[in-house]
Parts: structure tokens; C-alpha cells; sequence
């Protein structure tokens, strides 16, 4: 699931987790047909790059995916995904279509059995909300897709099935079974992989805040000059997510002292520490 081979070159893909998030006060979603076009969407941004899809869940304001995408790829991808949507819903609804905040929430999944939980972490999220009673009635998840409904072709469930059995039959009952109950916290913790993998965990002395940026840069492609500037570029937003993840969350630096090290009001960066939502 992590290396894909086309005309003789070789892709390192990595999976992520992906929450795209509506405008304030947009309408992301006037309608179902707006949703199949999404989906629509989906499919198109697919057959352009070297996308992968695992899951996919449509809320209201929110889209939840699970993804692979070549190394440093998604933010071109993503990019795509929004530019596509939104022409199909300039078309249909006559007006903008882009209705999702350029900033998105990410996080680097694991690739073997664990990704099952975001699986259906994802697939549960319309129980979670209170939408329905039951993955199995829900519409606009990929959870069909991996009880055998072929209306979502594109999903690529069977890599993920073939994590619990290669008999696909035996695969598909044991998912049903676990697909009836919650994620816990501690398991969709054990989904994603360390922030910053290059950055030891705090002993005796924690990081500076100058090498966890640099760990940052190396892994993002973005240096510490574009995060302390003023640009809201997708992957400007996303390596600052990163670093301040790591700073405060992993190794318990104050926030105002974060906000100064990036040149930035504090609550800027209380907004952008994980779990705190995707405005930026």
C-alpha cells in the first residue's frame, strides 16, 4: 500500500487522513446531487494523479477522507479535489464554488492493520454526529464499498480488507462485526504516525524550537522563513500545524512563546494546535 510502480518509476505513497472543512457561512452541500458530484469529484481527481482512496465520509460542512497520495503530493491533490467540486458546484448552483477553507486538517496514517481503525473511525462518523442509528445506513460513506456495494467503484477497499483476511468473504464479516461499534481514543491514537518522526520524544532536554522546525522543513518541503510569514498557502499552513503540534503538544511549550517564535498572535496558534479545528 506504500509503493506504487507506473512506467518503470518507482512512488513512495504515503496515506493520510484528511478533514476538509466548509467556508464560515457557506453552503458546502445544497443538496444530495451536490454530494454525488463530489463524489463525482472524487473520481475525476483520481484518474488525473496517483491517488488512492480508502474512505470517504460526506457531512454537512465537513469532508472526511482517507487517502494515499505520492511523498509531498497531497496539497497538490487536495488542490485538485477542490477545484474540481467546485466547477461542478458553479455549474449546478450558479454561484462560487470555492466553499472549502484553503487550510485542511492532515495527519500520516500507519499502513498496515491500524489503518483499519480510521477506516471506521471515518465510516462512523455520521452515528457520532447523530445522523443515523448505524454505519449501515448511512449514504455518502464508503462503508458500502467494503461490505461489497458496487455503486463506489473508485473506493479501493479491497487493500484494506486484505489487512484482515485474504479471504474476502471472511475479510468483509470480520469488518461488519467491528464496524457495529465506536473507535475508542486509544485506538484511532495508535492510527497515525509521530508528527515530526525525525524529532525525538522529550527526555531530559526537550527539542529547541530551531530543530523542531528544522525536522519541519524536512518533512514538509517548507522553510522556517515561509512559516514565520504572513503566506496562508496550503502548505504554509499545514508545516505551521506541524510544528506547533509538536511544540505544544508533544513537548509542552508555552503557546505565547510559540506564537513569538513564528511571529504570530497566540491565538493564532491555539487554533492551529491539533484537535483545536482547521481554521487558520
Amino acid at each position: 500500500m506504500s509503493i506504487q510502480v507506473q512506467r518503470g518509476e518507482v512512488w513512495v505513497q504515503e496515506v493520510y487522513y484528511c478533514m476538509l472543512q466548509g467556508r464560515p457561512r457557506v453552503t458546502v452541500f445544497f443538496s444530495d446531487q451536490d454530494k454525488h458530484d463530489f463524489i463525482k469529484a472524487m473520481t475525476e481527481t483520481k484518474r488525473r494523479s496517483q491517488m488512492k482512496v480508502y474512505a470517504f465520509a460526506l457531512l454537512e460542512s465537513q469532508v472526511h477522507i482517507v487517502v494515499s497520495a505520492p511523498f509531498r503530493g497531497l496539497p497538490q491533490l487536495l488542490h485538485t479535489l477542490r477545484e474540481v467540486y467546485a466547477a461542478y458546484f458553479s455549474k449546478r448552483n450558479g454561484r462560487d464554488g470555492n466553499v472549502f477553507l484553503e487550510s485542511y486538517c492532515e495527519r500520516l496514517c500507519y499502513t498496515d492493520r491500524r489503518l483499519l481503525q480510521i477506516i471506521r473511525y471515518v465510516h462512523y462518523l455520521p452515528v457520532t454526529f447523530g445522523h443515523t442509528h448505524h454505519p449501515n445506513l448511512t449514504r455518502f460513506t464508503s462503508h458500502a464499498a467494503y461490505l461489497g456495494d458496487t455503486r463506489y467503484p473508485f473506493v479501493d477497499s479491497d487493500e484494506v480488507l486484505a489487512l484482515i483476511s485474504h479471504d474476502r468473504a471472511e475479510a468483509r464479516r470480520q469488518y461488519q462485526t467491528l464496524s457495529s461499534t465506536a473507535v475508542s481514543a486509544s485506538e484511532l491514537a495508535q492510527v497515525f504516525k509521530p508528527l515530526v518522526p525525525d524529532v525525538p520524544k522529550a527526555t531530559t532536554t526537550p527539542p529547541t524550537l530551531d530543530e523542531i522546525a528544522s525536522a519541519v522543513s524536512q518533512t514538509k518541503g517548507v522553510s522556517l522563513r515561509v512559516m514565520q510569514g504572513k503566506g496562508r498557502s496550503a502548505q504554509a499552513v499545514a508545516a505551521r500545524r506541524m510544528l506547533i503540534a509538536t511544540a505544544v503538544t508533544e513537548h509542552h511549550y508555552p503557546v505565547t512563546e510559540v506564537a513569538e517564535f513564528l511571529c504570530v498572535h497566540h491565538s493564532y496558534v491555539s487554533r492551529l494546535t491539533f484537535g483545536k479545528g482547521p481554521s487558520a
